[in-house]
């Protein structure tokens, strides 16, 4: 008989399974009417990447100004879309530019696979790394908020794996842990908290 910690863990990847399934059923129809960028609902697909692209695009272009100007920025997504789809901004600080614009190099939906595969191996790096087995692990990844986080095209999975990357005392140098509380910079809220809580742990 299995131990009940790891029975409850089979559980909860049971769960997470179903509402995997469940989820890709109920966007079938939704998938299906893709044209273009778009959905049937004139939302974009991989929603939230648009943005990250669009700002790799307008790099390659060397239309910076254009990035962090609302009016220039929907005015340039409209040009490649054919119509708008809301008020869209790129809210991340200008050192997210440095690591931004490969991903125009590559045409949209590639770019949005290599995006979510990204998000997805961090966070089964810093899974790893802060202490998860390979159980807990396949439950984050498979988790109800991994699952939106990709479907909306976010930063969610990449900045977590970041940030149990920077917390894992003990199993990540100094170095992995500072490189990591680095790129968090890149969403600030995700980690300013970070250097308070290694004051009081004394990782100097």
């Amino acid at each position: 008989m299995l131990p009940a910690n790891r029975q409850f863990k089979i559980v909860l990847l049971g769960l997470s399974i179903v509402h995997l399934l469940g989820f890709a059923a109920s966007r079938v129809g939704e998938t299906s009417a893709i044209k273009g960028y778009l959905y049937a609902d004139g939302g974009p697909v991989g929603a939230d990447f648009i943005n990250l692209w669009s700002t790799a695009r307008l790099i390659l272009a060397g239309r910076w100004s254009d990035i962090y100007v609302p009016d220039a920025f929907m005015a340039y997504q409209i040009g490649f879309i054919g119509s708008p789809i809301g008020h869209r901004v790129w809210a991340y600080p200008p050192t997210t530019l440095l690591f931004s614009w490969p991903f125009g190099l590559l045409d949209y939906y590639p770019a949005l696979l290599v995006w979510s595969l990204l998000g997805l191996l961090v966070l089964w790096y810093g899974a790893r790394r802060f202490g998860f087995d390979r159980l807990e692990t396949a439950i984050i990844l498979t988790s109800p908020a991994t699952v939106l986080c990709l479907y909306g095209g976010q930063s969610g999975s990449l900045f977590a794996g970041l940030m149990l990357l920077a917390l894992a005392h003990g199993r990540v140098n100094g170095l992995g842990a500072g490189l990591a509380a680095t790129l968090l910079t890149m969403k600030p809220q995700s980690g300013f908290l970070l250097p308070v809580i290694w004051l009081f742990q004394k990782r100097w």
